[in-house]
């Protein structure tokens, strides 16, 4: 049987376990906030810190898939400003962005494929 004082007893040490968790968390480092770019040409995902993070910077960050399912950093910059880190992040996040053909260039293209086609009908028949 317990008592109303077990009971007390109980509820107060759950509640001082509740409250050294919250401080234990309150002193552990969080990692910051941030938002990415993804599904560039080379697989590659960059990303920008929203909130500082170490030294009071916004981090700017390239990540590679390393084929196993998680991705490695590539590279990392600090900048004082979180539109700098956004800047920078856009910045790989384009060059990595195959480069748009010329008009030009596509015909040539598809006559260079439809020649082949050709070809290709002619050797058959």
């Amino acid at each position: 049987m317990t008592t109303s004082t077990d009971q007390e007893q109980r509820q107060r040490l759950d509640e001082l376990g509740r409250s050294i968790a919250e401080r234990v968390n309150a002193m552990l480092p969080q990692p910051p906030r941030f938002r990415y770019f993804t599904g560039s040409k080379n697989g590659h995902t960059y990303s920008w810190t929203v909130e500082p993070a170490d030294e009071g910077k916004y981090w700017a960050q390239e990540f590679k898939p390393d084929g196993k399912g998680y991705h490695r950093e590539v590279r990392r910059m600090g900048f004082k400003l979180r539109r700098q880190a956004k800047a920078r992040a856009l910045a790989w996040y384009q060059a990595g962005q195959p480069k748009p053909k010329v008009a030009r260039e596509q015909a040539r293209d598809d006559r260079n494929a439809a020649d082949e086609f050709a070809e290709t009908e002619e050797a058959l028949s």
